[in-house]
């Protein structure tokens, strides 16, 4: 319930421009964190918290570019959460800004009048000199079809991963760009 709150308050703020108005950069960015999660903390740290069912949320001030200009706040549920690192957040925003990783801040689908407006408020805002808000969730919508994909492999007589399908979901998804 706190988590369920923390995240309303983050959405509705007002102070804020809330990016990633459409269901394909939330998912393209959740990708992003899903490929730079298994680079910076290696797969096997990734696999463990699928296993665990985390869920982490991520809000970063973010540049005219999609990058990283600094960590506002964030959270995580999910099961055995003894060994996620206190820093962990901390340590991972630094990673994202020495890679220089970008984020997709632009609707890319057909322009509608929301997401139109969206991008204009964006541009003053850039013109202003003023970051933005983002939030990204992790896994996100990356690994939904996962126990589906799972019961087929199956009755091909093979097994899956959880990390398995969720590179094979960062791949198929950031490979459309």
């Amino acid at each position: 319930m706190i988590f369920r709150l923390f995240f309303l308050l983050i959405i509705c703020s007002p102070a804020q421009i809330n990016v990633s108005l459409d269901s394909e950069c939330l998912l393209k960015n959740s990708a992003i964190v899903g490929r730079s999660l298994i680079a910076f903390a290696g797969r096997d740290s990734v696999n463990l918290l699928l296993e665990n069912n985390v869920n982490i949320v991520f809000n970063w001030k973010m540049d005219s570019l999609g990058r990283v200009a600094w960590f506002l706040r964030g959270g995580y549920r999910g099961r055995n959460l003894e060994y996620f690192p206190v820093d962990f957040f901390d340590r991972f925003t630094i990673y994202l800004q020495n890679n220089k990783i970008c984020f997709d801040l632009y609707p890319s689908l057909d322009p509608t009048p929301d997401s139109m407006q969206l991008i204009t408020r964006l541009r003053e805002n850039f013109k202003k000199g003023r970051l933005v808000m983002m939030g990204v969730r992790f896994p996100g919508t990356l690994i939904s079809q996962y126990n589906s994909m799972c019961k087929k492999a199956e009755k091909d007589g093979r097994t899956l991963s959880q990390v398995e399908y969720l590179e094979a979901q960062i791949q198929k998804i950031l490979s459309e760009e």
